[in-house]
C-alpha cells in the first residue's frame, strides 16, 4: 500500500505520518510506503513520474496549488485513489465533495478523526472480517 501525505506544515505531516504508521503496527498489518510532500507541485511531479498512491492525505489550504486543485487533477486520471482532505477550513467541505473524498479531517480535531478514517481505510483494504 502506497500512501502520500501532502501538507505545507511540517508538524502536521509528521503527526499524520506517526498516526498512520501506528495504525498499521497496532493492527499487525504490513507497513505501507508513506511519502511526505511539503507542496502540491512535488506531489504532482511524483505522480507524473508514474508513482501511484492508493491513499493521499491532502491539505486543502496550501500556497500555490491547493488541495482542491490537486484533487481536480487527480480525478481526471486517477479515479480510484482514496483522497482524504485535511484542513483548518471547515467551510471547504462542500466544495470538496465533487472530488469524492473518502474522508474530510479537520486539523483542530485531527487526533480523533484520524482514528475513524484509518479504521475505515483498513476495512477497505484488508476487509471487514479482520476487524470483527
Amino acid at each position: 500500500m502506497r500512501i502520500a501525505i501532502c501538507d505545507d506544515q511540517e508538524a502536521i505531516r509528521n503527526r499524520l505520518f506517526q498516526s498512520i504508521k501506528s495504525y498499521f503496527i497496532n493492527n499487525e498489518i504490513t507497513n505501507p510506503t508513506i511519502t511526505l510532500f511539503s507542496d502540491a507541485i512535488s506531489l504532482l511531479d511524483s505522480i507524473k513520474q508514474k508513482n501511484f498512491y492508493d491513499i493521499i492525505f491532502l491539505d486543502i489550504d496550501m500556497p500555490g496549488l491547493d488541495g482542491i486543485d490537486i484533487a481536480n487533477k487527480l480525478r481526471q486520471s486517477e479515479d480510484d485513489v482514496f483522497i482524504i482532505f485535511i484542513t483548518n477550513r471547515e467551510e471547504m467541505v462542500f466544495q470538496s465533495i465533487q472530488y469524492k473524498p473518502f474522508r474530510f479531517i479537520r486539523k483542530s480535531v485531527m487526533h480523533s478523526e484520524i482514528k475513524e478514517a484509518m479504521l475505515a481505510l483498513l476495512r477497505e483494504f484488508v476487509g471487514n472480517s479482520y476487524f470483527e
